[in-house]
């Protein structure tokens, strides 16, 4: 191995190419959560548990939210492309659960 490939090798280091986060326990008491991500996201998906219902809004700089969606009914996954985002605001509208989220 050649010096400057040891060199190289040295100063590679792993890559963070995805996330996957879930909000806290949403229910009556706790209606909404932020979910910041370690990384800008291209595409974010998510899915409740429970018989959660609410929307997520996304935001570059966490304090403007935008880009309403509803979470998907009985658990299905929605996702969401449309701008690069820093993190989502979860609002609970009805029932309760997590929602867990993948965002690359």
């Amino acid at each position: 191995m050649t010096l400057e490939r040891r060199q190289r090798e040295k100063v590679t280091q792993q890559v963070k190419i995805g996330s996957r986060l879930s909000s806290v326990a949403l229910d009556g008491t706790t209606t909404t959560d932020t979910i910041t991500f370690g990384t800008v996201a291209e595409k974010v998906t998510f899915q409740a548990d429970g018989d959660l219902a609410g929307t997520v809004e996304f935001s570059v700089d966490g304090k403007t939210w935008d880009d309403s969606t509803a979470i998907g009914a009985a658990n299905v996954m929605v996702s969401y492309s449309t701008h690069n985002v820093t993190s989502m605001r979860v609002t609970r509208s009805g029932g309760s659960g997590k929602l867990f989220v993948a965002a690359k």
